[in-house]
């Protein structure tokens, strides 16, 4: 009777061996636990971490998204032991406020695979140490050290927990295996294409930093076909290679671990170059330049009576004041990108105080052809001076001027060329945008370079000061354009100031046209320059956003354009600004004309309204997960099942819009 009690007994303590005190902290409760209820030299063996969380409270997956840390687990055991890499089950999206994180809630088991050397004998002690984020409205770091001993056996019997052990191999992702899986990308996007029964319902990338975790990435199912589409993050290179783990709809998980095919070969970086120069030629076009372009007719009336090396320094001073310019603003655009912030091409005009002081240039530019004063006898300063050394200066200028009030306008081919450079390392940023000034200086420089051309324009004469007074009014009608571009980002008390102080400015320079630098005369005009300046530039803010109230249009947010998105609505949206010369442009001949208002009101068509005007994050991060930096851009989305929105061109016409419909 005594020996069966024995026996007994110690076939209990065999059997609890393999159990160990569970380790209470904050919200969390974990456990070391094995599958089976001893080891077997040589032979694998589950080994995990149980993870118990309080209700809402979750802990982190091996990406934990836009904030928390992963689980650590560090093990120990006898020499000649060995541990795989942890399984971890798929992960679930969780929201935290704005941020986006995966992770896992309830009852977790993180679990590696140990086997023992198979010379290893008698009981084995093993210890994990973990260590962990638990989050819910704040978060609480936790760490344990756990231990374990198992007992040697000549066959596996499986422990209490080998359900949980089953039960979290089924969440684990498997190797995806098909070869119908391809993954490449274009134009900012990582596209998954592949073949399946089972549709996805959602994509979890391995790598922290590559991908934005909100919103969630796009599905599109056709039958047995599928895709993914990832937005890579406006800073992200480009991947190599996709890992990641794709939840089915069945409840299982894939890993996914794919090359990614480059979308960009030597010929497409040449045809960005040639979009590039041919987008910059065509800005000479748009009607943000047209006022500049007068100063640079004038100037080849100018040139026309000189010789082939005065033209031709005029052309190359022209094109470095325009390639001097782009670099500064890519320069200045890719250091405030790498701080973190979304903006693109022309958000310098997203500051009403450089716009004010754009307004002061231009009224100096007008005054100046007026006649109302010179910078100082012979120089023009405007690209067009009698003296080839102040003639060339003002060339530079010219190019300088050129480019700042091109910034509002989009040609086309640029939008393209730009979403390209700006996805791009620095070089490449570089390359491209020098492309653009080149093509925006090029009618000029040939001009230069074939004289005989020059001579096909009228000879210089009496009429030429008439025809350069006329150019002045080109130019005030700019500074109106800018007063009201300002009107729209700042309060009418600022903007009222505003106009004094360049009517104070105009006055202190037609007082210095009039005095020349006659000692009292001087400060007199002196004085009302400067009072000009400082009063107008002076706390010249933006005014709060207004939420759009009346008529068709809607405010743009990412929540109203998700919310239409899942109830299958037809959307056309306008990313537009006041500063954008081509969107206004492109609202008043197509957008705001009845016909189209009334076929968008017929096929039941959103429309949001994206004003960039004033720096707005959301907006410039949608405008980069269409691969565009600038504006304008029009997006429409059929509402129909899995289709991908449409991209319209920017110089709009009745005809495209109304084709774009059709498809509804």
């Amino acid at each position: 009777m005594f020996c069966r009690s024995f026996l007994l007994l110690g076939t209990l303590l065999l059997s609890s061996v393999a159990l160990a005190a569970p380790s209470k902290q904050p919200h969390i409760e974990v456990e070391l636990v094995a599958a089976a209820q001893g080891y077997v030299p040589g032979e694998p063996l589950g080994l995990g971490i149980r993870y118990k969380t309080d209700p809402h409270w979750h802990i982190y997956w091996s990406n934990p998204g836009d904030s928390g840390e992963p689980v650590r687990i560090d093990w120990k055991a006898p020499q000649g032991t060995t541990f795989g890499p942890i399984q971890w089950p798929q992960p679930r999206r969780i929201a935290a406020g704005a941020l986006t994180n995966y992770g896992y809630e309830g009852e977790t088991l993180l679990a590696s695979e140990m086997q023992a050397d198979a010379g290893t004998r008698g009981p084995m002690a093993i210890q994990a140490t973990t260590k962990w984020l638990i989050c819910n409205e704040g978060c609480i770091p936790g760490e344990a050290t756990l231990s374990l001993s198992l007992p040697q056996a000549k066959s596996v019997k499986p422990s209490k927990w080998a359900k949980l052990f089953d039960k979290s191999a089924k969440q684990v992702p498997t190797p995806w295996e098909s070869q119908s899986l391809r993954v490449t990308i274009e134009e900012r996007k990582v596209r998954i294409d592949f073949n399946s029964e089972i549709p996805p319902t959602d994509f979890f990338p391995t790598a922290e930093g590559i991908f934005p975790n909100t919103p969630t990435p796009t599905i599109q199912s056709s039958g047995n076909s599928h895709r993914i589409i990832l937005n890579l993050k406006p800073n992200a290179s480009t991947p190599k290679k996709l890992e990641g783990v794709m939840s089915l709809a069945d409840g299982s998980a894939k890993t996914v671990s794919h090359s990614v095919s480059a979308p960009r070969s030597e010929t497409s970086m040449l045809s960005m170059l040639l979009f590039a120069l041919l987008g910059g030629f065509l800005l000479n076009l748009m009607p943000c330049v047209f006022p500049v372009l007068s100063i640079k007719v004038l100037g080849f009336f100018e040139q026309s009576r000189a010789d082939k090396t005065h033209a031709t320094a005029h052309s190359i001073s022209y094109l470095f004041g325009i390639l001097v310019s782009f670099w500064l603003l890519v320069a200045g655009l890719l250091i405030v990108r790498a701080g973190g912030t979304h903006i693109g091409w022309g958000f310098q005009l997203q500051s009403p105080i450089f716009l004010a002081v754009l307004s002061f240039i231009f009224v100096a530019v007008g005054m100046n052809l007026l006649g109302a004063f010179e910078f100082g006898g012979n120089f023009m300063g405007i690209g067009h001076g009698l003296s080839q050394k102040s003639g060339v200066a003002g060339s530079f200028f010219t190019g300088v001027l050129a480019t700042l009030v091109a910034t509002p306008c989009t040609a086309p081919f640029m939008g393209v060329a730009i979403g390209f450079a700006l996805s791009q390392p620095g070089w490449v940023t570089f390359l491209v945008f020098t492309a653009i000034g080149v093509g925006m200086a090029s009618p000029y420089v040939l001009l230069a370079a074939f004289p005989k051309l020059i001579a096909y324009l009228p000879k210089p004469g009496a009429w030429m000061e008439t025809f350069r007074q006329f150019l002045a009014f080109p130019i005030f009608l700019t500074v109106l354009w800018i007063l009201s571009v300002i009107g729209e980002q700042t309060d009418p008390h600022r903007l009222f100031v505003l106009r004094i102080s360049l009517l104070v400015f105009a006055m202190g320079l037609w007082a210095y046209g009039k005095t020349g630098w006659r000692k009292w005369q001087a400060v007199f005009s002196i004085v009302f320059v400067l009072a000009g300046l400082g009063v107008g530039l002076r706390d010249l803010k933006p005014a709060p956003k207004v939420q759009i109230t009346e008529g068709e249009w809607q405010t743009f947010s990412e929540e109203r354009l998700t919310e239409l998105r899942a109830a299958n609505v037809p959307i056309f949206i306008d990313f537009t600004a006041s500063w954008c010369i081509t969107c206004q442009v492109n609202k008043q001949a197509v957008l705001d004309t009845q016909p189209i208002l009334d076929k968008f009101k017929e096929k039941g068509v959103a429309l949001l309204l994206a004003d960039w005007t004033n720096q707005d994050e959301a907006i410039s991060k949608r405008l980069e997960s269409f691969g565009r930096n600038g504006v304008p851009l029009y997006v429409f989305y059929s509402g129909k099942e899995g289709a991908e929105p449409v991209l319209l061109p920017q110089i709009l016409t009745k005809e495209t819009v109304l084709q774009a419909l059709s498809s509804i």
